[in-house]
């Protein structure tokens, strides 16, 4: 099962617990997912997707063919609680502006330079001068010490939607995480102390499938921790 198929599933169980097999939910995306291609609506499996609106607009594609329509009133409508239940799950656990979004409001509404806007635009994307700082102050997975640099996320500790343009550009502000890592502490499933000692969320299910224990822990200088207490407060699923 891939991360976000966990996170998902992690996630019904908690917030919807009245439903008695997860599982099935898990399954049914998959099944949507085939039906979309199948249909030539969509070739891009639904647990790629981050984005509600997204979701939202494949679900109306989706219903706007009659066969399709057909197949979810006889399955007593489980394919469109599926999909509602997938919508939720996104606006709860992801941001909803795309990437391609605060680009343009970079440019739209920043009064930086040009070489400023650009400086953010490439931290936003996780490439350019921001990714190399990361790398310099790190050399590796900062959790796991993993060498290989070109598989490493450079990840934000305080979101960069909720950082200034300082923070969002400050290395201290920053990870670099393997993508397995990456995932579960952007989405607030593990967080760090200020000695640096891992904390898992009780929506986290069995964390040690995906490589992740509790004896993990990571070398933290005193101008993280405050970024770090912002991640707990904010962004980690308590």
């Amino acid at each position: 099962m891939i991360i976000k198929e966990r996170i998902f599933k992690s996630w019904l169980a908690q917030k919807h617990k009245q439903i008695s097999a997860p599982d099935k939910y898990v399954k049914v995306i998959t099944t949507l997912s085939n039906h979309l291609k199948k249909n030539n609506i969509s070739q891009t499996d639904l647990f790629l997707i981050d984005s509600p609106s997204e979701s939202r607009k494949l679900k109306e594609l989706y219903f706007e063919n009659s066969e399709l329509l057909q197949k979810n009133i006889k399955g007593n409508r489980m394919y469109s609680r599926a999909f509602d239940l997938y919508i939720e799950f996104l606006n709860d656990t992801y941001e909803s502006e795309s990437i391609t979004d605060d680009i343009i409001n970079i440019y739209n509404e920043s009064q930086d330079s040009e070489t400023e806007k650009q400086n953010l635009i490439l931290s936003r994307i996780g490439q350019g001068k921001y990714r190399k700082k990361l790398i310099e102050y790190w050399r590796c997975c900062s959790v796991t010490k993993y060498p290989e640099v070109p598989l490493l996320i450079a990840s934000h500790i305080k979101p960069w939607k909720k950082s200034n343009n300082f923070e969002k550009l400050d290395v201290f502000n920053g990870l670099l995480l393997i993508p397995n890592i990456d995932k579960v502490f952007d989405n607030g499933l593990i967080t760090f102390k200020n000695d640096g000692t891992i904390i898992t969320s009780v929506l986290f299910n069995n964390p040690w499938e995906l490589g992740i224990n509790t004896d993990m822990k990571i070398e933290l200088n005193e101008d993280h921790k405050p970024y770090l207490e912002y991640h707990r407060d904010c962004v980690f699923k308590k």
